[in-house]
C-alpha cells in the first residue's frame, strides 16, 4: 500500500520523484525481507544459486534452433518498432523531420 502512495505522491510532488524511481527496488527488498523473516509456507524458495557462469560451449545439435526463429523475429520486430517510436517522439519534441526508412537501415547496420 505504501508503494502506491509513494508512486502517486512522486507524480504530484517533484521532490519525491527519486523516491518514486526507487519503487521497484523497494518492492523487491521489502518482499525479500518479508519472506526471509516470516518464511510463509505458500511461497516456495528457489534455493541456493550457484556462483559464476557456466563454461562456454557450442551445442552439437541445432535441432532446437528452428523453434527459436519465430521468437527471434518477433523480438526483432518489437525492437525496430520501439526504436522508430522513440526516434519519432524525439523528432516531434525537438521539431525536426525523421525518415523512418533511414532509421531502420541504420538498425540493420548494427
Amino acid at each position: 500500500m505504501e508503494l502506491i502512495i509513494v508512486y502517486i505522491q512522486g507524480k504530484t510532488r517533484k521532490y519525491l520523484r527519486y523516491v518514486r524511481a526507487a519503487g521497484p527496488l523497494t518492492a523487491v527488498l521489502s518482499g525479500t525481507t518479508f519472506v526471509k523473516i516470516f518464511n510463509p509456507s505458500s511461497i516456495s524458495l528457489v534455493g541456493d544459486i550457484p556462483q559464476g557462469l557456466p563454461s562456454f560451449s557450442i551445442p552439437r545439435a541445432f535441432g532446437y534452433a528452428t523453434s527459436l526463429i519465430p521468437t527471434a523475429l518477433l523480438i526483432t520486430g518489437v525492437a525496430i518498432l520501439e526504436s522508430v517510436g522513440i526516434a519519432k517522439a524525439l523528432a516531434a519534441k525537438n521539431g525536426y523531420e525523421l525518415d523512418s526508412n533511414q532509421e531502420v537501415l541504420f538498425l540493420g547496420q548494427l
